[in-house]
């Protein structure tokens, strides 16, 4: 498995109950810093709240979501124009930007 980077999607390894997180929700790489320890600033969009919630995390408490979260399959309503859309992720809503 690759070393997680900035802009990676990861998945919860475990409940974060004081920021409303569980174990599997799936957030964003936004920062890394290597002093005094090897951690991650992540990023994650819940349902129902009008705001990301970013937390600091160590590596062992993150798994990189190494295969694609968009199905490049995904044909548009004019049944040309290639779409991009969300798998579904049982525990988290990921939103599109754009």
């Amino acid at each position: 498995m690759r070393q997680i980077r900035v802009n990676d999607f990861v998945r919860l390894n475990q409940d974060i109950p004081e920021h409303r997180l569980q174990h599997g929700d799936v957030g964003v790489i936004r920062s890394e810093s290597l002093f005094p320890a090897h951690t991650f600033e992540v990023e994650f969009h819940q349902a129902g709240r009008d705001h990301p919630t970013n937390i600091i995390l160590f590596a062992p408490q993150l798994l990189l979501e190494e295969q694609s979260l968009f199905n490049d399959d995904y044909l548009g309503p004019d049944n040309k124009t290639r779409q991009q859309k969300l798998i579904p992720c049982p525990t988290s809503q990921i939103k599109l930007i754009g």
